[in-house]
This record gives C-alpha cells, structure tokens and sequence, in this order.
C-alpha cells in the first residue's frame, strides 16, 4: 500500500460503490456509499491493495485565521494528525450538499461562488463536528470488546459473534484486529478458552470433559490437541503440576 500525508484537511466522500483504506490512529477503515473520512493534516495513510470499486469524491481545504473563521471551522484549527470517520446511517441532505459542493468546485470562480462553497462546507463539516474532536489514538473498539468478550460465556463465543459486537464482517474485524494487537480474532478466541481453562483446572475438580465444554470445545479431544499445543503439556498433567493449594 502506497503511503500519502497531506499537509490540509481532505474530505473523502464515497458516493458509490466501497472503498477500503488504512488510516494511522484509527486502523482499517471500509467505507459505503454515503459515508465518509475527515482528513485532518498531516495524518498518513493509504488505500487497501484490495480491489473495490468506488466513486469518491476528495475536497481539501487549509484554515489560518482562527479569529475570522465561524463554527465548526474554528474547532479546527491548529488540529493535526487526526481523523473523523461518519459511518451510516445514510443522510441524504449530506449527501445533496456534497454533490452541490462538487459542482461548484469546477465552476468559474467568483466572490460569490467563493461563499456558496464556504457555507456548503459549513454545513458538511457540521455532520463531523457533532461529538467532541477525536484523540488522536487508535480507535478503542477492539479494546472495548476484547474486555466484553473476557467476561462471556466461552460456548457462545466465535469469530462472528465477536464481528457482529461491532457491526463489522468477519474480514473486517480481522483486519482491525491485526492492526491494532497483532493478533487474528480465532488467536485471541484460542487465548481466552485456554486462559479460562487453565484457571478451572487449577482452581476446581470439574472434570476435564466439563471443562472442554465450558470453554467453548466441542469434544475433549479437540481440547486436548489446542490445550497440549498452547501449553505444551496435557490438561491432566497441567493440573497436577499447578493446582492450587489450600
């Protein structure tokens, strides 16, 4: 994936089709039609070296005189390496004003174009500024639902459970998870059974069978080979080495 830093604020409007990007502090990011990125400067990223088809429409803008500019574009100022994403559902007026805005982008210029394309702006910027500015850190879902998924029942727990948590496919969580642990969402499923595991057999009696089952295994020998494999030795010789005592 080819890198860009842009040095002035980019509106990335997506008015057909998916487009597929990768954004430093926020990871993956798939936008629809309808949706779009803030751009602030700065802010590196680039586009997915998976093929999607997409019309999308790009506005840049700079801001300089904090005291002469009017709401939302003075909460902008001096803002850098950061972004905003509006992901459905789908606004329609947003949508008109982007068009209008684009229109008037290729048009003769003119003081009062100049104005017309200001206060369109205005207004699509308003969309993004509704909710405080983001930190510039990475985006806290992942983490969120790692601490969400460590206090489920491990039975009822999968790789498309855990997409559906935050409204993303099965390969869109992938790519967030990788981006921001290092690990695929079936590694961190395989951390919490074996985790939860180790812990009932060294702190119950529970059978080794009943344990397979409470984390989530559908036979104790497909417990036994994903248990032996993580820790290298078996369940049953695991607890005799490590229960707990008193």
């Amino acid at each position: 994936m080819q890198r860009s830093v842009w040095s002035h604020f980019d509106l990335l409007f997506v008015h057909s089709g998916r487009l597929d990007m990768r954004i430093e502090g926020k990871g993956h990011v798939s936008l629809g039609k309808g949706e779009a990125v803030l751009l602030f400067p700065n802010t590196p990223f680039s586009l997915s070296k998976q093929k999607f088809q997409a019309h999308a429409s790009v506005q840049h803008f700079s801001l300089e005189d904090e005291a002469h500019l009017p709401a939302p574009f003075n909460q902008l100022v001096g803002r850098s390496k950061a972004v905003i994403v509006r992901q459905g559902p789908r606004n329609k007026q947003l949508e008109a004003d982007v068009a209008r805005a684009m229109q008037l982008a290729v048009a003769e210029s003119s003081p009062m174009l100049q104005l017309m394309r200001e206060a369109l702006l205005t207004l699509i910027l308003g969309e993004f500024l509704t909710k405080p500015l983001p930190d510039p850190s990475v985006d806290k879902r992942v983490d969120t639902l790692m601490k969400w998924a460590a206090h489920q029942d491990l039975r009822e727990l999968s790789v498309q459970s855990l997409a559906e948590k935050i409204n993303l496919s099965t390969s869109g969580l992938r790519r967030r998870f990788l981006a921001e642990t290092n690990l695929s969402p079936s590694k961190f499923l395989l951390n919490l059974r074996i985790s939860e595991a180790s812990r009932l057999l060294r702190e119950t009696a529970l059978p080794v069978k009943e344990i397979a089952m409470r984390t989530g295994y559908g036979s104790s020998v497909a417990f036994h080979a994903a248990f032996r494999t993580a820790k290298a030795e078996t369940p049953t010789s695991y607890r005799k080495n490590h229960r707990a005592v008193g």
